[in-house]
């Protein structure tokens, strides 16, 4: 909790300076804690709580005057050229920081009882995509990469949001990259970008939806297509459409493990024998907080960690279809190996994490 309390004196010291300064000092303090989202929540007593989203845990560091605060949104929707009259309805906009670390700030304004509740996510520039980093055990990886070598069909990463399942995707297309193939993506927003590879944005205001754009991009001769999300029925046929006429489709669905994206696939439509032909891999992850280790139990004043934890790591587990007997019956009893349970418990034999941590991410 030391760096917190840090943080938010700084961040006081901040607002006593220019709208400019407190706004510089907030993102600077949420890059520096490797904060994914800011929160700038008001509250009831006319005062407005300012958040940071780190390893995935929200952390209250200190509130504001709503009078500043009113300043401030003034400031951040100049910043992401947003209408400042605009206070009743929700808003969607970005801006570009350069310093201390070229990031991307995707703003979201949400009109509460109390004002206007805005997050600010932090995208960074990844560099060094590479699958040896994510965490995947020595013959997850192997698996993997023999997998990426197959001319067609889909490779299914699945988990909650937060679970790391972009940078996984970006890690897969990185490697395809070496082969020179002609690499499409489609995302709803673009937070990786790749050089040599042809990037859409899904924008629903001009109905260019994932649908629309995989239809346009099965006619631009693709190798591999990535797709952020499988979201509905129509985006999952023509994923299917794709991934069995010569395409190497990747992409995500929101399940809780690798099992149950089968009958996620099923509700979306999808029969067995459809399944078990199209889909070659699915892959479920999870990321867990890292224990510290500069103190061998949580010190409020430690100045490496946060509650006892410094850092996350990727959990990883791999189902082949082709290893199973795929049918209605036979779904509830299909295991991956190993199980994400079994990589936890790795880790909390190794020190790496604990239980408490694992019971927060798994529920087990």
């Amino acid at each position: 909790m030391g760096l917190l309390i840090t943080t938010a004196t700084l961040i006081k010291q901040s607002a006593k300076k220019t709208i400019r300064d407190l706004m510089q000092t907030i993102i600077n303090a949420a890059i520096g804690l490797a904060a994914s989202d800011i929160h700038l929540c008001p509250q009831q007593n006319n005062s407005v709580s300012i958040k940071f989203r780190i390893d995935g845990i929200i952390h209250t560091l200190t509130v504001i005057e709503q009078a500043l605060y009113l300043q401030l949104i003034v400031h951040i929707k100049v910043l992401a050229n947003l209408d400042i009259t605009i206070t009743n309805k929700p808003q969607d906009g970005s801006f570009i920081i350069a310093k201390p670390k070229k990031t991307n700030c995707r703003v979201n304004l949400c009109p509460t009882i109390f004002g206007q509740r805005a997050v600010i996510r932090l995208i960074k520039e990844i560099q060094g995509l590479d699958l040896a980093k994510l965490g995947l055990l020595s013959d997850q990886i192997e698996i993997l990469i023999n997998t990426l070598k197959r001319k067609q069909g889909l490779i299914l990463t699945v988990g909650p949001t937060g679970s790391g399942k972009t940078v996984t995707l970006y890690s897969l297309l990185a490697h395809l990259k070496k082969s020179g193939l002609n690499i499409m993506t489609a995302c709803d927003p673009v937070e990786i970008h790749l050089a040599d590879i042809s990037q859409t944005a899904v924008k629903t205001e001009i109905n260019l939806d994932y649908p629309e754009i995989l239809r346009t991009f099965l006619r631009q001769d693709p190798d591999v297509i990535m797709i952020g999300e499988i979201r509905d029925e129509k985006t999952l046929k023509i994923a299917i459409q794709a991934a069995t006429t010569g395409h190497l489709v990747l992409s995500s669905i929101h399940t809780s493990n690798a099992p149950s994206a089968i009958n996620r696939l099923c509700y979306l439509g999808l029969d067995t024998k459809t399944i078990k032909s199209s889909i070659n891999l699915i892959l479920a992850q999870r990321l867990v907080r890292k224990t510290c280790k500069s103190c061998s139990q949580k010190q409020p004043d430690c100045n490496f960690c946060l509650d006892g934890y410094h850092g996350v790591i990727g959990i990883y587990e791999l189902l082949e279809l082709n290893k199973h007997k795929l049918n209605s019956a036979t779904i509830e009893s299909i295991k991956a190996t190993p199980q994400l349970s079994d990589i936890a418990s790795h880790l909390i034999n190794n020190n790496i994490t604990n239980h408490e941590e694992i019971t927060r991410v798994l529920g087990e």
